[in-house]
């Protein structure tokens, strides 16, 4: 898969945000929700991720599992809630011969920072990223250079919503 990175975000007047996505990046925006959702409804199938998507909140094995007893199902509300907001906003994009483009709002903005973070959590636990300098590792498979390049186009949108909020 070969993704072009030309995504932009501009500020419209301080309160919403343009973004332009090229049809490769705005494909791979419409997988995440349903990638998530699937590892959301059996966590069991990857308790490391998981565990990276909602870290402990305590030290002590009794507390930290009561405390998740307790909020488990409003996080997992929340999560999945966050998931249908944010392909509703995707579905909002307009056609632009080889591009997409949509207007978020500052709220919508950081929705699309928390659920692209989700992702890249999840692809940084993939392959077992422990610090920023990620980029200067090699793939070790063709699966890694997949992921590794999907990392990078996610940050790019990343770094692209936060100047055009930044700009605003």
């Amino acid at each position: 898969m070969v993704l072009v990175r030309k995504t932009t975000a501009k500020s419209k007047d301080g309160s919403a945000v343009s973004v332009v996505l090229t049809n490769a990046e705005h494909l791979l925006l419409t997988s995440l929700p349903e990638v998530l959702r699937d590892l959301l409804m059996d966590p069991n199938r990857s308790p490391k991720i998981i565990g990276r998507l909602f870290p402990r909140a305590f030290e002590d094995p009794r507390e930290e599992e009561e405390h998740r007893r307790l909020i488990r199902e409003s996080m997992l509300h929340e999560r999945l809630e966050l998931l249908d907001l944010f392909a509703g906003s995707l579905a909002r994009t307009r056609a632009k011969l080889l591009r997409r483009e949509v207007d978020l709002t500052l709220s919508e903005v950081d929705l699309w920072l928390h659920v692209i973070n989700d992702y890249r959590l999840l692809l940084a636990t993939l392959l077992d990223v422990r610090s920023n300098d990620w980029f200067k590792t090699p793939p070790k498979s063709e699966e890694e250079a997949v992921h590794y390049r999907l990392l990078v186009v996610l940050s790019h949108i990343e770094e692209e919503l936060i100047a055009g909020v930044s700009a605003g």
